[in-house]
């Protein structure tokens, strides 16, 4: 059988708006990439103890998707009180950030490098995201984007 889903263009905007003493600053991005034919998307909750969230791989599967044809990744944290830490693993590296209480964090692809050193690095493929809450489950939706 053949497939009846159509690839289409992703459109992301981002805005940000603050009016300081009478005056308005910001401005609104967007961003859009074309030929793009799948989403992956959920809500979960993360543990206080480091969960496994998602794969990155060469063929989709069970919790994995292709990390090659990733174009967008967004993760929000829907909780109001708690903050959590989204992992970040490439092999033997890795990188974390801080999502608080009803933040986001955003990605245009699947490419990192951590190091210990200060300079700049060789990006490679993601492999693996986990995460962790910092004192309660939280809730936290992702969605992604691949062609």
């Amino acid at each position: 059988m053949a497939s009846t889903v159509s690839a289409t263009t992703l459109t992301s905007t981002i805005t940000e708006t603050i009016t300081l003493n009478g005056n308005t600053y910001g401005n609104a991005v967007t961003h859009t990439v074309a030929s793009q034919g799948e989403v992956y998307s959920r809500t979960f909750s993360v543990a206080t103890t480091e969960t496994p969230i998602l794969s990155f791989g060469s063929a989709d599967g069970s919790g994995t998707v292709v990390g090659d044809a990733v174009s967008y990744m967004r993760f929000t944290n829907l909780d109001d009180t708690n903050y959590v830490q989204l992992c970040f693993k490439q092999a033997s590296k890795s990188y974390s950030v801080k999502v608080g209480a009803g933040e986001s964090y955003v990605c245009m692809n699947n490419q990192m490098d951590a190091n210990a050193s200060a300079t700049i690095g060789t990006l490679a493929d993601l492999t693996s995201l986990t995460g962790k809450a910092n004192t309660a489950l939280v809730d936290v939706e992702l969605i992604i984007v691949s062609a």
